[in-house]
């Protein structure tokens, strides 16, 4: 039997182009086989291989012209940006130019087109993207209120953030006047830096959606003799209450765990309520939850 032609090798996790093969002098035959998939027009990879999201953007790249670069969801997922559920294994690769005349789309690609200086393009894991500020803005078209302030917190986050409102802003304002505007607008107004999850925030948005008063974000707390206490998740210093949300790693987690029970007491001693809060009861019994916070909050002089 006749061993089938080699295949050219790819860069991308053994992935080559159509124009590629032909030009080594494999036929269509050889590439009709069933060891390989064809995830795009043109583009032809290992059967075997996982196509999740980053690796779809990766094989797209290969085809990717130099007027391209991946935008909305794609750029979050190679940036590693935080998704709602909903989108976060979107298989849907989104390139953007600036030229209606280079536009390309096909199955898997969606195609669009950027007025001139709207994106600031950035390299990641070697590919053009938009710039994280820019995702944010793009992505107001497709995201909720809250989910566009979860991301714009994410983006501006206390450890390693991505940008600063700074560039939110500047990236609203390159879009001014086109959908998605007042949405950015009335978003950019709520997101606060200094965050450490998406469930801290999640938190926050929950508790001003019941009216209570707003809190600082991940704050040290000293005593009256301005001694540190501890840096806590949400602080209101007005009526001497901390709110901590308090990841499965809280429990799972040994030192942690004794690290969070000495904080607590440390705040208990100087008579400030320390309301812990779990995904389930966020979730699940957002009742009683509320009700501990007008409990704590009313303590400290708090009037509904």
């Amino acid at each position: 039997m006749r061993r089938p032609a080699p295949l050219p090798a790819g860069f991308c996790d053994g992935a080559f182009r159509t124009a590629t093969a032909l030009a080594h002098g494999i036929g269509p035959e050889r590439l009709r086989r069933q060891d390989l998939a064809h995830p795009f027009h043109g583009i032809n990879a290992p059967a075997a291989l996982e196509l999740d999201g980053c690796t779809l953007i990766r094989l797209r790249a290969l085809a990717l012209t130099d007027e391209h670069w991946f935008t909305h969801t794609s750029a979050a997922q190679l940036h590693g940006l935080w998704l709602p559920p909903r989108l976060r294994d979107d298989p849907t690769v989104h390139v953007t130019c600036e030229d209606q005349r280079h536009r390309r789309g096909g199955r898997g690609v969606r195609s669009h087109v950027a007025l001139p200086g709207t994106d600031v393009v950035v390299r990641v894991r070697g590919l053009p993207a938009q710039s994280p500020a820019d995702v944010w803005a793009t992505l107001a078209t497709t995201l909720d209120r809250t989910e566009l302030i979860t991301l714009g917190d994410h983006l501006v986050r206390r450890r390693d953030p991505w940008c600063t409102l700074a560039d939110l802003d500047a990236a609203r304002r390159r879009r001014r006047g086109r959908r998605g505007a007042r949405a950015m607008t009335e978003a950019l107004d709520w997101v606060r830096p200094g965050t450490d999850s998406v469930m801290e925030t999640e938190l926050r948005l929950q508790l001003l959606s019941w009216a209570f008063p707003e809190s600082r974000v991940n704050i040290w707390v000293h005593d009256d003799r301005r001694r540190f206490l501890a840096r806590c998740d949400l602080v209101w210093e007005q009526y001497r209450v901390v709110a901590e949300y308090e990841g499965d790693h809280h429990r799972t987690d040994p030192v942690q765990w004794d690290q969070d029970i000495s904080r607590a007491d440390r705040l208990s001693d100087e008579d400030w309520s320390v309301v812990r809060v779990t995904v389930r009861q966020l979730r699940r019994e957002p009742d009683a939850l509320r009700a501990r916070f007008v409990r704590a909050l009313t303590r400290g002089g708090w009037r509904p």
